[in-house]
């Protein structure tokens, strides 16, 4: 599971959701992520994340 620094989730599939699952870390991939990279970040490790958003239903990043 990724917490991306930023996300949009389109509100049709936030609707599909019951009021808990809202309420936590969403149980579906955003359709849009923003990753930041600090000094600590490796440009490497950040493009793998971007890569398994991307395969698991990502649309921008």
């Amino acid at each position: 599971m990724f917490a991306p620094d930023a996300a949009w989730v389109r509100y049709e599939r936030l609707d599909g959701l019951t009021a808990e699952q809202q309420e936590r870390f969403l149980p579906l991939c955003p359709d849009f992520v923003i990753e930041l990279l600090s000094l600590s970040d490796s440009l490497a490790d950040t493009q793998a994340k971007m890569r398994q958003y991307l395969a698991n239903g990502l649309r921008l990043g």
